[in-house]
C-alpha cells in the first residue's frame, strides 16, 4: 500500500495485491501448485524489491533456471506510473498470507475479508453446480449458474479467477469431467486462512 500526496495535493493510497491471482487461489481452495511459480508467491529465501516505482523481482533467485524464461521480472505497479507525487510517499507491507494460511499485517485494505468472501462465493457456486450435474443439467444451464459471478466481476474481482477457470473448463473439457472438476472445489481448504489471535 502506497499513501502519498498527489501533484493536486490530494492525499491518496494506491493498493496492489497478488493474492487474487489465479495460482494463488488455487493454492489456498485446490493444494499446491506441482511445480515452483516464479511469479506468484514469494517462496523462502527470495528477496524483492519494492520502491515508489514498483514491485521488482521474481523467484529466480532460489529456483533453477527455466528454459526460455529470463530471470528478474517486474512485479506490481506503483503511484508513480499512474500519478505524479508532489509530496512524501509511505510505502506500507499491508497484509502478507503465509504458507500456512496465516495472515498478518494491519490490512488496512480489507484484502483478508475479500479473499475470504470470494473463496466463499467460488464454492458456493461449486456446490451449487455440482449438485445441477449430478441432476442432469446441460452445459448451458451451468453458464447460466456462473452468470452471476462473472456480472459481479467489478464489485467481487477475486472471484473473476474462478469464473474464467470455470468457463474454460466448461468449454475444454469432456462432459464427464466437469463433475469431478466442480467438485474438488469442495474439498476442506488446504490451508484455512487465519489471523494471529487478538493480544
Amino acid at each position: 500500500m502506497w499513501k502519498f500526496t498527489a501533484a493536486d495535493g490530494e492525499v491518496r493510497t494506491y493498493n496492489s495485491a497478488n493474492v487474487g491471482s489465479s495460482t494463488v487461489m488455487e493454492a489456498l481452495t485446490r493444494g499446491p501448485t506441482s511445480v515452483p511459480d516464479r511469479f506468484s508467491f514469494i517462496l523462502p529465501g527470495s528477496k524483492r524489491l519494492i520502491t515508489r516505482q514498483g514491485f521488482f523481482g521474481d523467484n529466480s533467485d532460489v529456483l533453477p533456471p527455466t528454459p526460455g524464461i529470463e530471470a528478474g521480472g517486474a512485479g506490481f505497479g506503483a503511484p508513480g506510473r499512474e500519478y505524479k507525487v508532489a509530496g512524501d510517499c509511505l510505502l506500507q507491507l499491508d497484509a502478507v498470507f503465509f504458507e500456512d494460511g496465516m495472515t498478518v499485517g494491519p490490512d488496512e485494505s480489507g484484502l483478508f475479508e475479500r479473499i475470504a468472501a470470494a473463496i466463499s462465493r467460488q464454492r458456493a457456486a461449486a456446490e451449487d453446480i455440482v449438485d445441477a450435474l449430478q441432476s442432469g443439467a446441460s452445459i448451458g444451464q451451468i453458464f447460466e449458474k456462473l452468470r452471476p459471478l462473472a456480472q459481479e466481476r467489478r464489485l467481487h474481482p477475486d472471484s473473476w479467477t474462478f469464473v474464467m477457470a470455470a468457463v474454460d473448463t466448461l468449454l475444454q473439457q469432456p462432459q464427464e469431467s466437469l463433475l469431478p472438476w466442480f467438485a474438488s472445489y469442495l474439498i476442506p481448504l488446504r490451508v484455512p486462512l487465519r489471523r494471529p489471535p487478538a493480544e
